[in-house]
């Protein structure tokens, strides 16, 4: 289970987050996943779980954005969704290379209490 690993990542992230912000409370994070990057959300979720226990995120909230996988047609330059099967134009049957989105793992938004003390 990769999102583990995801998760650790993360959390390494929000760390530097929390020292740059000076957060006392982690109330929320969204996460944009793209539909190519094969991380299942509900596995996402529990690690996140797992990861938040005992930390400034437990009882936070987890959300995670899905990002429609598409490409941009080599010949006619037009935007379509694709799958890991099909990746040919609608509009032309042409094969394309040129993802656009899909792929992405971003950490989109943190939402937090800052600590407003000394």
């Amino acid at each position: 289970m990769h999102e583990m690993s995801v998760m650790g990542e993360i959390f390494s992230i929000l760390d530097d987050h929390i020292k740059e912000h000076k957060l006392n409370k982690i109330s929320k994070i969204v996460l944009r996943v793209g539909e190519m990057t094969c991380i299942n959300p509900k596995a996402l979720d529990f690690a996140f779980q797992i990861f938040a226990e005992g930390t400034l995120a437990e009882g936070g909230e987890l959300i995670v954005k899905r990002v429609e996988a598409r490409a941009r047609c080599n010949c006619c330059g037009r935007l379509f969704k694709i799958s890991y099967l099909n990746r040919l134009c609608p509009h032309c049957q042409t094969y394309s290379d040129q993802l656009v989105n899909g792929y992405e793992l971003l950490l989109d938004e943190v939402e937090g209490e800052i600590d407003e003390g000394c």
